[in-house]
């Protein structure tokens, strides 16, 4: 669908939602469309409880129940066991302060304005179940993490949307990293303040599996290393293993609370009357998972079960975390006009499923951690349907795990790639980071922090660690067509801001909680220029470094810093002799590109500028083997001025090619300071 199309969608009046769910507006349209509160109210006596039991970074399938061997979680299995296990549920964002805002609303995160990205706040006009349950006669109450980061305060609520606190009983934890809140303790404390015959409503919110983690708790548990189920999307190694068990040991702590609570009900004579629901916010907290909308960041485990109202099940249907506020309002027979993005699952879990009519889920995230330079986020939307998943990252120009560099407030330039703060500090992150030259290691380290394209396709039946990016393959040219097209149109009926007039709107809800970082500002791009996004480039000759600072992924990805070290034939360079009789570096733009200029950035520290006066040749290649000509004896102009370290763009016969090679002699330098020549950045592009 084109953006004139989409434009035009979205000046229409909102129609009812694709797959059969409620109908949604814009959010410019949307104050007071979730606030409005039941228009019948059954008797208490005839409202069920609900115990709601979210996890914090857990992904599927790190439950016991699902075959998982890492952990052991009998909690979990007992709710599946006496109800339904969800083997395709999946979150509305990777990130859990987005994720459960979405869960307490109904909507997507793109439809709560600050509430939908991370440590921001929220805003009182969008309803929350607790709320409406509350209103409807409901002891209401959390513990452990309700809806976090964020400041929901500064927006006038009375309480976390999640419900009044209960987090008074403490305990002492086994291992660091396990939070001090006794779960089971406080649910008790709770329902000792219950009237008789009132239903209630608990979040049961834990701070597990969250890093960070006791770094040998494995070892206390008598696990070995060989325990480990290592994702396809991790080396296989010591480290990674280690950290995957202490990542189990928090999940087997949490379940342990949960097999408590549990037994509380059943003691009590509730629990055959009691919805329990067990889920987590995002995925697991490594590399590629959390804060990613990859399958690992986005699919989570889920169980439900309700006394005898469920049978005994197995649901492979795609359901969404936007489900669970029409459920309950489904399950305590509430009517009103709160208009929600998902749809009631008890068609699914106690009649014929044809009352639940989804064949799709779709999630986003725009602003994780303070990542990149001026606090931008990383806007990304996604789509799954049947086996495939449809990825849009939206600036893919920007670094989707945060910016490799960060700097001190001075300016100073911290170590290269020691930030990527997006990913949580871990031992999986750190070996990717100092292993990442390793040609074994290499295709985990782009994988979590690369820049990507702007869109990826993955079949999660063949791929489920979506490390096999199908969307350049022309034999899934109409799949792809097709997901992107019911993507946009779903964003456009939910009044996704970045489809709308002011898509950068995003950007100004400002951070309220955790700390802000420095980072070098990036160079701006021009509008002619191609995106740059998983470009590579190499060379026919040894590099050099300076200060341990010498990345050829710099060159097309504005590392800031970072240089392509060239020695002029013939010299020797901080211990790198250049026997040549010339020197080459080749771009791959990874398809076939039209380009009629470049421009260079080089690396500028005292008086050292760009000392490449011309290239010999530049040639184009469209296989990577046989090249033709383009230009001959190229000048390189614009690198002697004393501001700037950009030249201006250089131009270059149009043609279109996949390669570029830069060839030069010796005779191609002013190596008059020194024999090398340091190109920070190559942009390319096609004159508008």
């Amino acid at each position: 669908m084109d953006k004139t199309a989409l434009m035009s969608l979205m000046a229409l009046p909102v129609a009812a939602n694709i797959a059969g769910c409620a109908e949604v507006r814009p959010p410019e349209e949307n104050s007071g469309n979730n606030t409005v509160p039941p228009a019948v109210t059954p008797e208490p006596s005839a409202m069920p409880n609900i115990l709601f039991v979210i996890a914090d970074d857990l992904s599927y399938p790190h439950t016991s129940a699902y075959g998982n061997t890492m952990v052991s979680t009998p909690g979990f299995d007992r709710v599946a066991r006496d109800g339904a296990l969800f083997n395709n549920h999946y979150v509305t964002s990777p990130g859990s302060s987005p994720s459960r805002a979405s869960i307490l609303t109904g909507l997507y995160p793109w439809q709560i304005e600050e509430a939908g990205t991370h440590a921001s706040s929220f805003p009182a006009r969008y309803t929350c179940f607790p709320e409406v349950l509350q209103k409807a006669g409901y002891l209401i109450g959390y513990t452990g993490k309700g809806w976090s980061p964020g400041k929901w305060d500064v927006s006038g609520r009375p309480f976390n949307p999640a419900g009044p606190v209960y987090n008074d009983k403490k305990l002492t934890p086994p291992y660091s990293g396990i939070s001090k809140i006794d779960y089971a303790g406080n649910f008790k404390a709770f329902l000792e303040e219950r009237e008789e015959g009132q239903p209630f409503y608990f979040w049961l919110g834990g701070n597990e599996p969250h890093r960070t983690y006791q770094s040998d708790s494995w070892s206390f548990e008598g696990l070995s290393p060989d325990n480990a189920e290592v994702p396809g999307f991790l080396p296989e190694t010591d480290d990674v293993r280690k950290d995957l068990l202490n990542y189990a040991v928090e999940i087997e702590w949490f379940d342990n609370q949960l097999v408590k609570c549990l037994d509380e009900l059943e003691s009590r004579g509730e629990l055959d009357n009691t919805i329990v629901i067990v889920t987590a916010d995002n995925g697991m907290p490594f590399p590629h998972a959390k804060c990613n909308c990859y399958d690992a960041g986005i699919h989570v485990p889920l169980a439900i079960c309700w006394g005898d109202r469920i049978e005994p099940q197995v649901i492979e249907k795609l359901t969404s975390s936007v489900d669970f506020f029409p459920t309950f309002m489904d399950a305590a027979g509430l009517e009103s006009d709160i208009r929600f993005s998902g749809q009631s699952l008890l068609p699914l879990l106690t009649e014929d499923n044809a009352g639940y009519t989804a064949d799709a889920v779709y999630a986003g995230r725009e602003r994780h951690s303070s990542s990149r330079y001026d606090n931008l986020g990383y806007p990304i939307r996604s789509i799954r349907q049947d086996n495939w998943l449809l990825i849009w990252n939206m600036h893919p120009e920007r670094w989707p795990a945060g910016d490799p560099q960060s700097m001190k407030e001075d300016g100073t330039l911290n170590a290269m790639h020691k930030a990527y703060f997006d990913i949580d500090g871990s031992p999986s992150k750190t070996f990717l980071v100092n292993n990442y030259t390793d040609p074994d290691v290499r295709p985990y380290f782009d994988a979590a922090v690369a820049k990507r394209g702007e869109y990826e396709l993955y079949n999660l039946s063949s791929d489920p660690e979506c490390m096999d990016n199908l969307a350049e393959d022309s034999g899934y040219r109409s799949i792809l067509e097709s997901l992107i097209q019911k993507l946009e149109t779903r964003l456009v009926e939910t009044g996704d801001t970045r489809m709308g007039a002011n898509p950068d709107i995003w950007e100004t809800y400002p951070r309220l909680d955790g700390s802000m970082r420095y980072f070098p500002e990036p160079v701006t791009e021009e509008e002619g220029d191609h995106i740059r996004a998983g470009w590579t480039v190499s060379t026919n000759t040894e590099l050099f470094e300076e200060n341990g600072n010498n990345y050829t992924e710099g060159l097309v990805d504005g590392v800031a810093g970072s240089f392509l070290g060239l020695v002029k034939p013939g010299k020797k360079q901080n211990g790198v002799t250049n026997n040549d009789s010339y020197i080459e570096f080749i771009i791959d733009m990874k398809e076939p590109k039209t380009v009629d200029y470049f421009r260079i950035r080089h690396k500028r520290t005292g008086n050292v500028q760009l000392r490449w006066r011309k290239f010999s040749k530049i040639e184009g290649s469209n296989d990577g083997i046989s090249f033709f000509n383009i230009a001959d004896d190229v000048e390189v102009t614009g690198y002697d001025s004393s501001d700037a370290i950009m030249t201006g763009n250089i131009r270059i016969p149009e043609t279109v090619c996949r390669y570029l090679k830069f060839y030069g002699t010796s005779d191609c330098w002013d190596t008059s300071n020194g024999n090398s020549v340091q190109i920070s950045e190559l942009f390319i592009g096609k004159s508008e």
